[in-house]
């Protein structure tokens, strides 16, 4: 689950948490370096890292392999802001492989450089010795040198008068927790709305029983792109190479409203940017991403 939901379904067999620090491995008559079990190797980890190992059940949290991964990802970035115990300031993901047929995953959470400002921190994701995702990310907090946006946001219809983007998932994923509204160009996930002829739309996003946090906006961002199907007025399919996220201060907001621009297409290939917004007016994040463009087979056929 989204590990700043509110209200915590109960389930038959509950996660187990477990939180060792040396002293407690030493009551215990555990030797601090020891197998992990991962993939039968040793992995020595240097004093002063903070490392968390994390063993899930995949079969109990859906299959929907884009939503999950992305849902590993936020909690990774949210794991770091605990470790560090300062507040995320950048984060990007790299999905490495596609995780089908896969039972458990191994994550791996660590602080390789903790400074007195910036701490920079890493989360990988394996199955057995297969590499599934990396996470990268900086923490820290300075003294204020001066703050400014010179982004100005998008005028856009109140999110009530705005149609919702009705999206059907066959098994439980974290995007059912996602209210979509559609304010100008094409979604272009299912080709609702008509093109905008800039590639560009605006969604309005809101996740009710969560709070609108880092966590939050890494997974809302994840419909940057929709977009491309708005720039090239079809249909599209894409994979996400990687996924960067660059946060503002936190704003108290139900909506986000998120401005997805299409920089690049070309080779197979494509990036582009997304801007969220609060309902105030206050920029939340920016949020980029690479991505594999593929049309749909009967419009690939029909593009000859």
């Amino acid at each position: 689950p989204h590990p700043n939901q509110r209200d915590q379904p109960e389930t038959d067999q509950p996660d187990q948490d477990q939180n060792l620090q040396d002293q407690n491995l030493q009551d215990q008559g555990q030797p601090i370096i020891r197998a992990t079990g991962r993939g039968g190797q040793w992995t020595y980890h240097a004093p002063g890292q903070r490392i968390v190992y994390i063993m899930l059940d995949l079969n109990r949290r859906g299959r929907d392999i884009r939503a999950f991964v992305r849902g590993i990802e936020a909690w990774g970035m949210a794991a770091l802001a605990q470790a560090a115990e300062k507040p995320l300031v950048w984060s990007t993901g790299q999905f490495l492989s596609l995780t089908q047929g896969m039972e458990a995953l191994t994550v791996e959470v660590s602080l390789p450089a903790v400074g007195r400002h910036v701490t920079q921190g890493q989360v990988q994701g394996r199955h057995g010795d297969q590499p599934i995702f990396t996470v990268l990310g900086a923490l820290g907090q300075r003294p204020e040198a001066g703050p400014g946006t010179w982004v100005a946001r998008p005028e856009a219809p109140a999110p009530a008068s705005c149609p919702r983007i009705d999206r059907e998932h066959q098994e439980e994923t974290l995007h059912r927790a996602i209210e979509l509204r559609r304010a100008k160009g094409m979604f272009g996930f299912s080709q609702e709305g008509e093109p905008s002829g800039c590639g560009r739309n605006l969604l309005w996003a809101r996740m009710p029983g969560y709070t609108i946090d880092a966590v939050a906006l890494a997974i809302i961002a994840d419909y940057m792109p929709s977009v491309l199907g708005d720039a090239l007025e079809s249909q599209i399919f894409c994979t996400s190479l990687d996924n960067t996220l660059r946060l503002g201060l936190p704003r108290p907001t139900e909506w986000v409203l998120c401005d997805n621009r299409m920089t690049y297409t070309e080779g197979g290939f494509g990036y582009g940017t997304g801007y969220l917004w609060s309902e105030s007016g206050h920029l939340l994040a920016t949020a980029t991403q690479s991505m594999i463009v593929r049309r749909p087979p009967a419009a690939a056929a029909a593009a000859g």
